[in-house]
């Protein structure tokens, strides 16, 4: 609703994805037809995408492609969790919002009026009315907003101001927002949009007063302990979604402050049941008995943990996310806390393999009351494991030779044109050496990456993007730094489908080999060398920077 809340296209290329079977999830079919389309309009936009988004995960776009037909004609089914989704049309520069329910909905769009303020668009089928008349108040208020000095970066107006004293001020914009609604709908009341408005006012206003809390790591006041009650309508909004983000931040930066609880007994028992296999009677009972205990002998404890052989680590995570809920169950209401159950899972998607994630999923899953929430985690959870097939392959394939030269170097070709390398630990040539020496004569994109980093594993993602940009005579090489597993690097890799050379730093030495090549003095980092091996761009362009690539590109690049 309001364009602020949503994060830009070109840094969320990369979620591309076609919707997997959910038989439990309604779904939409979006078409329709862009009018008037010019041949060379085709050639310069050929594809539209649709953008909703999961209410457990706000920072990361869910996209959905279509090509364009000749005749400007497009068709796409998007699943929904939610009876009511907002999600964003996009179509070269035209941003449309639009409400989303399970049927059809078309969208006509007069490619004459592209270029201007406010594009030209009919909407048909589900919610139509609402659609065209949100459309029109949309323009209207990004017209209006411009001209109100006070709604421009409200958080740095309440930097150093109490909880109580924010709150008002943001609850003000809020109102005048919502006066400007009621104004602009004075004479043509629709009641869905009423909701749509309502819902994506007050979930703004909560999203910005729970980052000035966190910001100012403030509590919030008994007084206001309502604004950080989750809205349970079952209508999801780009900042509904962002405001349930801020509660978790919040949230946890309120129970790092906690002291250290730890799991009882028979909770650790419990989890030691949950994983272990082919449990005899005998063991079963043994496991039935230790749970009543509160404390465990030193033969127990060596007892359980030959059950646990090989599942070491799963268990680990099971018992953080035991000790996660643990530590927010003193502090918030049931409802939150199903929400919270959540996050452990959705932080830990690039943290561990995706066995453990299924692990997780399972043991979590059916713990969570509310049904939204279930939903949402099966669709986040179908996401990060729909390449498993080709992950739980990676074990079978060989390292092969890959050619550049005269050089040769052992990777495994995990997918068409994505290599995995890791240097022997015993080679005497180091990994810059070696990458310099395998690809002289053509110019290489170097982008450094860590996994551990959000905005580094955003960057490394985005590189999906820089990819189709970049002249194809330019090799990609993403190089990740050292303090990550071999399979967890690996899953990282397939998932984003990169064609590249993809190497994982498996020593500090190696990474601050790195890191010196490229004067390296934070991490993601990007340099750019000539097919002569001459330094062009050090640093370069982060694969996210639209504008740096463009200056770039418009010069032709010179790379020889």
């Amino acid at each position: 609703m309001i364009p602020s809340c949503r994060l830009p296209l070109f840094l969320l290329f990369f979620f591309y994805w076609v919707a997997l079977a959910q038989a439990q999830l309604d779904s939409v079919v979006v078409q329709g037809k862009i009018e008037n389309l010019t041949p060379r309009q085709y050639r310069q936009a050929s594809r539209v995408t649709v953008a909703r988004i999961n209410v457990l995960r706000a920072d990361q776009e869910i996209i959905y492609p279509a090509d364009l037909q000749p005749d400007g004609s497009f068709r796409l089914t998007l699943p929904l969790v939610f009876k009511h989704e907002e999600c964003f049309f996009t179509y070269d520069n035209l941003l449309l919002p639009f409400m989303a329910s399970a049927g059809e909905l078309t969208l006509h769009i007069n490619a004459d009026s592209l270029k201007k303020s406010t594009a030209a668009v009919v909407f048909g089928g589900v919610h139509a009315a609402t659609n065209q008349q949100h459309t029109a108040f949309y323009a209207a208020l990004n017209q209006w907003l411009p001209k109100q000095p006070e709604f421009k970066n409200p958080l740095d107006k309440t930097s150093r101001w109490n909880a109580q004293k924010a709150w008002d001020f943001l609850r003000n914009l809020r109102e005048r927002k919502r006066q400007f609604y009621e104004n602009f709908a004075a004479n043509s009341r629709d009641a869905l949009l009423d909701e749509w408005v309502k819902i994506a006012l007050n979930q703004e206003a909560n999203a910005l007063f729970l980052i000035h809390l966190t910001n100012q790591n403030l509590a919030i006041p008994s007084s206001l302990a309502d604004t950080l009650v989750l809205d349970a309508k079952p209508m999801l909004t780009f900042t509904k979604a962002d405001a349930f983000r801020q509660f978790a931040l919040y949230a946890a930066q309120n129970s790092a402050q906690q002291r250290e609880v730890a799991l009882p007994v028979s909770k650790v028992v419990a989890l030691a049941t949950y994983l272990a296999e082919h449990l005899s009677p005998a063991d079963s009972l043994k496991m039935s008995e230790l749970q009543q205990q509160k404390s465990i002998k030193v033969k127990e404890l060596e007892w359980l943990n030959k059950q646990l052989e090989g599942k070491e680590e799963t268990f680990q995570l099971l018992s953080l996310y035991e000790l996660h809920v643990k530590k927010y169950a003193a502090a918030y209401d049931f409802a939150s806390l199903d929400f919270l159950r959540t996050q452990f899972y959705v932080s830990n998607t690039s943290q561990v393999t995706i066995r453990q994630l299924q692990v997780l999923y399972n043991y979590l899953q059916p713990q969570l009351k509310n049904p939204a929430y279930a939903r949402s985690l099966q669709e986040i959870h179908q996401i990060e494991t729909r390449d498993s097939l080709v992950v739980n392959a990676l074990d079978n394939l060989p390292f092969v030779a890959h050619r550049q030269g005269n050089l040769d170097n052992f990777a495994i070709e995990a997918l068409s044109g994505v290599f995995l390398y890791q240097n022997p630990l015993q080679a005497t040539e180091s990994q810059v050496a070696s990458i310099l020496k395998m690809y002289k004569g053509r110019p290489i994109y170097v982008l450094l990456w860590d996994n551990a980093d959000a905005f580094s594993r955003q960057e490394f993602l985005n590189a999906q993007y820089l990819r189709a940009r970049l002249p194809a005579s330019v090799q990609l090489v993403t190089v990740c730094m050292a303090g990550i597993s071999t399979q967890v690097w690996k899953e990282a890799v397939v998932k984003s489908k990169l064609k590249g050379f993809h190497i994982l730093c498996s020593l500090n030495a190696q990474q601050d080999e790195w890191l010196l090549q490229m004067a390296a003095e934070q991490i993601p980092a990007a340099m750019l060398i000539s097919e002569r091996g001459k330094t062009v761009r050090n640093p370069a362009p982060l694969p996210g920077d639209q504008e740096g690539w463009e200056k770039l590109l418009a010069k032709s690049l010179d790379l020889k």
